[in-house]
């Protein structure tokens, strides 16, 4: 396992040589202009939040000053061009500056002593307009993560491109103006990246490399996409909330093209989401709460496809179906309106109760219903493989956050759900043991 850790954190390394998001080249985020051999940087400042889902219209910030800084090696802000840009009444900005071959590059605007900030996605070079993401308290976090992240050497694309996808509104509120806050974030981004290479690199999904690689790719590819649009969509939360949706889209699409189905990314996003959150306990209970619906989100998506899918292995009738779906809905728009962490575990434990009451109660499928109650008891109980998980990533996380251990506790986690199946369904098909045991492991290992 410490050769899985050691080939992950190369091809994270790897990944930051590449500039993190600042050199990457990404279709619709860099365009030409007619700026000669200056670049071009577009954007708004706002008083806004966050760009997801807008607590009021979005109202720009006229006769800020804005000028391009970058996160250096001590995790601050410095210029690096001399050109400024005023904006509008709208809030609107275009700024041109040479800014050729910088790297870590960041957009800040000022006005009294109020600043916000935005990290540049997209390429910044000469003769090209990039346009980044309204900036709001949101992308003023992020910058400052980031700016962490540079700090510490850990500014790759994946780890970035994570980090801004899961710092939204309610986090950024909850941890604005907090050096401390900023300083766990980016160690948490980059334990749950190490965590998400990990869970799919081990022979419980069996990724490759190169397939990994591709997915975090394509991570980042559809965060810098969707700054883009962010830009386009600004003022409108229809096409904002379209462009969030089209980005999730872009990502879950990564995961199926590399072999990634529904239970893979299930589990991943789980293993992952549990190690954020270990690695953010300093946090105050608000941003963790908010982490916790961000990640949760993702895990209930896939979750919800997985368990319908075995279900349907199963012979399950399509009212049986229809009532997991029912309760995949529910798990959804619990974790939307969840505020803490306690109410997230709650909706998943309430999704458990409903898929195992269809799966015990089915007059479809093969598979006695006292015995999957069986089952589900004996995982649950006092020293049975539920407790023994939750132990075993407490001793992983009591001296630091070991992320090897938090993955190999998972795995035992599986092997341990998956013999009590096949010690208790001895006279159902092969078939059947799996997909029984495939939903018992999603179910309980997500509560």
């Amino acid at each position: 396992m410490i050769q899985h850790i050691r080939r992950y954190k190369r091809m994270l390394l790897t990944l930051s040589f590449l500039g993190g998001f600042g050199m990457l080249i990404l279709s619709g985020c860099s365009n030409p202009s007619d700026s000669g051999d200056k670049a071009r940087v577009e954007g708004y400042a706002t008083d806004e939040n966050g760009n997801e889902g807008f607590e009021k219209p979005a109202s720009g910030v006229e006769g800020a000053t804005v000028t391009m800084v970058r996160a250096n090696a001590q995790g601050n802000f410095e210029s690096v061009t001399d050109a400024s840009a005023t904006t509008n009444a709208s809030g609107h900005f275009s700024l041109e500056a040479d800014v050729e071959g910088e790297e870590n590059l960041i957009v800040s605007a000022q006005k009294g002593s109020q600043t916000w900030r935005s990290h540049i996605s997209g390429t910044v070079e000469s003769g090209s307009t990039v346009r980044t993401a309204p900036m709001t308290t949101e992308t003023s976090v992020e910058a400052e993560v980031y700016a962490r992240m540079v700090a510490r050497g850990e500014a790759n694309a994946w780890s970035v491109s994570e980090m801004k996808s899961d710092v939204n509104r309610q986090v950024a509120m909850a941890t604005h103006g907090s050096a401390t806050a900023y300083g766990d974030l980016a160690s948490a981004f980059r334990n749950k990246t190490e965590a998400e290479a990990e869970a799919l690199s081990h022979s419980s999904v069996g990724l490759t490399s190169s397939q990994i690689d591709a997915i975090a790719s394509a991570k980042a590819e559809a965060q810098a996409n969707l700054e883009s649009e962010l830009y386009a969509a600004y003022g409108n939360q229809s096409q904002t909330t379209q462009a969030y949706a089209e980005a999730e889209a872009e990502v879950r699409q990564a995961y199926e093209s590399n072999n990634a189905d529904a239970e893979a990314r299930a589990r991943t996003h789980t293993i992952s989401g549990k190690v954020l959150l270990q690695s953010t306990s300093s946090l105050n209970s608000s941003a963790r709460g908010a982490l916790a619906q961000r990640t949760s989100l993702r895990t209930a998506t896939a979750l919800d496809a997985a368990v319908r899918a075995q279900m349907q292995a199963l012979g399950a009738s399509s009212g049986e179906i229809d009532a997991v779906a029912s309760a995949g809905a529910t798990l959804q728009s619990s974790i939307k309106t969840a505020s803490t962490v306690g109410e997230v575990k709650a909706a998943f434990e309430t999704y458990h109760n409903a898929v195992l009451t269809e799966l015990s109660n089915s007059s479809s499928i093969n598979v006695s219903g006292d015995l999957v109650a069986e089952i589900d008891t004996s995982v649950n109980s006092s020293s049975g493989a539920r407790v023994t998980l939750e132990a075993a990533i407490s001793a992983a996380i009591s001296l630091g956050i070991d992320v090897s251990a938090v993955v190999d506790a998972y795995v035992q986690f599986y092997n341990s759900v998956q013999s009590i199946v096949e010690s208790t369904l001895t006279s159902a098909s092969n078939a059947d043991v799996q997909a029984v045991a495939s939903i018992m492991i999603l179910v309980n290992m997500s509560t």
